[in-house]
């Protein structure tokens, strides 16, 4: 799926938009916060009986996209422990403010317990990451 997964807290948080909504921007702004990358771009779902897990496609893990910089290793810039290699996923956040049902790939996350958050237009970075930071300490 086109997006990116952060362990926030030790919860897993979803993120989707087109191209340039600043999903990786988030996730920098999550590891600056002394959060987890567990995949930018391309995040593999796998569907349990209870739970959704996402996990980096092996060919991206640990690597962010910047279009101003290209591709990042986030262990050089936040160390080794930055990276997770899954999580279960309880919070997931559409960039641009869409229903769940109209997200590709998304489908199937109805099914599960997983908040959802709509996000409008013109937010901060920074005001998004404490955002998120207070829905997950919330569950």
């Amino acid at each position: 799926m086109h997006g990116v997964a952060v362990s926030v807290y030790g919860c897993g948080v979803l993120f989707t938009g087109d191209a340039a909504t600043g999903k990786t921007s988030l996730a920098l702004e999550l590891l600056k916060r002394g959060h987890k990358l567990v995949a930018d771009d391309s995040v593999v779902l796998r569907f349990g009986k209870k739970a959704v897990r996402a996990s980096p496609h092996p060919a991206v893990k640990g690597l962010v996209y910047k279009r101003s910089e290209g591709f990042i290793d986030v262990t050089d810039r936040f160390g080794p422990t930055c990276v997770r290699r899954g999580t279960e996923v309880i919070l997931f956040v559409d960039l641009e403010n869409r229903p769940a049902n109209e997200i590709r790939g998304c489908e199937d996350l109805e099914a599960y317990e997983i908040d959802f958050m709509r996000v409008p237009e013109g937010y901060l970075t920074t005001d998004l990451a404490e955002l998120i930071e207070t829905a997950v300490l919330r569950e």
